[in-house]
């Protein structure tokens, strides 16, 4: 990797068959829905409208989850700064984590070098940071933001860490939310070696009973610094969600009460392949890789390594894909449906946030170019996912619908407001979605905003009086939003 074109891990998949035969066979609830082959109608003739697809929608009345803060975060990265105009883009409400250097940065950057402007290094190499902690910190500030600050681990020098602690809160007098041990130790090739002895030949990896020792280390010698840290023992494993349960068992099992949350990366298509198409990589939504296939695995690891520990689950990378083979995929409008899809599965999920990867970068599924032009994807975050409060409700369909992702949230007070958040990623059928007997509040302010990939952007309308049903067209994202209590 390379300071100008981060990417995240390459976490192993399925082969695309096996996925698609899960889509159809499985009858495991997923986000909302059961899987099933459900009806049809309409026309698919060309020139005339798509064929349907017809469901009843029904909110649960208990709530699944109370989200004490918005579920998204994103990635910020020390070597590349957009400037005042892509940091006001990032400070949206939606967002309450941001996570500092950002990815696999985090074990090449020295944020005291370079009198404070820090150092990125690279085998053999070093350049100073595109911004500084210092900048970062009184921007986050700025907005009363959260953060995750990761040390590096890799370099094996917990004497250091607590240098870079004492730096942040007594220097620059900023907590973060977390301090995070580490980022994918699973990729380490460098381990035990200091910076300015890298090559780009070492292949010295760490096991994950080695990298838990290098964790309860760490929180040793960061706790001596501030007692009051709150601890991210694991930044992702760098690996399969198979062997990643092992990092987690293992680090829990050492670390125990040390530890506050760990950190789970969850890109569900992999690396992919040249010429794959959006309804493969769509289809990897419910494969191996997917948030409601790890998520369970992940705490179920955590709770093996320490039963009687309140450890948080925490995924502060998420995006479709890795590597440049999707960039096609991750730098247009096909990206909206498949990141909504997963903000939805993780509404529906035991974790405590969200975070994208990343602001901006190299990386074509960023929200931002490194020239900081906005993806499209920029717009799902600004448009659609303010509207979501922080009370979610399951949501069922009858019949269910592979492609169709539902959430259902509220947010209570004097005027209680309901939204409906949607995703089809089905690139043939529009879904009809009854709602007459729904348990969602159709009022008269009852507002849509949809946007599919055969229209520029996203659309809004007032739903017409006496509405019950909602169509949306095919590979397309909406949130119908309306005032009054949800059930």
């Amino acid at each position: 990797m390379t300071p100008s074109l981060p990417s995240p891990p390459v976490p192993l998949r399925d082969k695309v068959v096996i996925v698609l035969l899960a889509v159809f066979l499985s009858g495991l609830f997923l986000s909302g829905a059961y899987y099933a082959l459900p009806s049809t109608k309409g026309s698919s003739a060309p020139g005339g409208p798509p064929p349907t697809l017809s469901t009843t929608l029904s909110v649960g009345a208990n709530v699944s989850a109370n989200l004490t803060a918005p579920l998204l975060g994103v990635n910020v990265r020390a070597d590349i700064y957009g400037g005042p105009t892509i940091l006001s883009q990032a400070h949206l409400p939606e967002f309450h984590l941001y996570r500092w250097p950002g990815g696999d940065l985090a074990e090449r950057y020295d944020m005291m070098a370079n009198n404070g402007q820090g150092a990125v290094y690279s085998d053999g190499t070093s350049v100073p940071g595109a911004w500084s902690t210092a900048q970062f910190v009184n921007w986050c500030e700025s907005i009363s933001c959260q953060a995750i600050i990761t040390v590096p681990a890799e370099i094996d020098n917990a004497t250091f860490a607590a240098m870079l602690v004492s730096y942040v809160e007594q220097g620059l007098s900023f907590h973060p939310a977390y301090w995070e041990i580490g980022n994918e130790p699973g990729l380490w090739t460098h381990f035990g070696v200091p910076w300015s002895q890298w090559t780009a030949s070492q292949q010295l990896a760490v096991s994950p009973s080695q990298y838990a020792q290098v964790a309860h280390a760490y929180i040793a010698a960061m706790r001596a610094v501030d007692p009051t840290i709150q601890f991210i023992g694991l930044g992702g494993a760098g690996s399969s969600s198979v062997s990643e349960d092992t990092w987690i068992q293992q680090t829990v099992a050492v670390n125990g009460a040390n530890l506050s949350a760990v950190a789970i990366h969850v890109y569900p298509a992999g690396a992919g392949f040249a010429g794959e198409n959006s309804s493969t990589i769509y289809a990897s939504l419910s494969g191996d890789e997917s948030l409601p296939v790890v998520v369970p695995k992940a705490l179920k690891a955590i709770h093996a390594g320490c039963a009687t520990c309140s450890i948080s689950l925490l995924v502060d990378e998420f995006n479709a894909a890795t590597g440049t083979q999707l960039d096609g995929f991750l730098s247009s409008y096909q990206l909206v449906p498949y990141l909504a899809a997963e903000v939805i599965q993780g509404l529906n999920l035991s974790i405590g946030s969200l975070d994208l990867w990343v602001l901006q970068g190299g990386y074509a599924g960023s929200l931002f170019t490194a020239a900081g032009n906005a993806r499209p994807a920029d717009t799902l975050f600004k448009e659609f996912l303010p509207e979501l409060g922080p009370s979610v409700h399951p949501v069922y369909c009858s019949p269910a619908i592979s492609t169709l992702y539902a959430a259902a949230t509220e947010t209570n007070g004097g005027s209680p407001q309901s939204a409906l958040f949607v995703a089809n990623v089905n690139l043939t059928y529009a879904v009809e979605i009854a709602l007459g007997s729904s348990g969602f509040p159709l009022s008269a302010s009852a507002t849509i905003m949809v946007w599919s990939g055969s229209s520029g952007g996203p659309m809004t309308e007032t739903l017409p009086a006496g509405q019950t049903s909602w169509v949306l067209p095919p590979d397309s994202v909406g949130v119908l939003t309306s005032g009054g209590s949800l059930t």
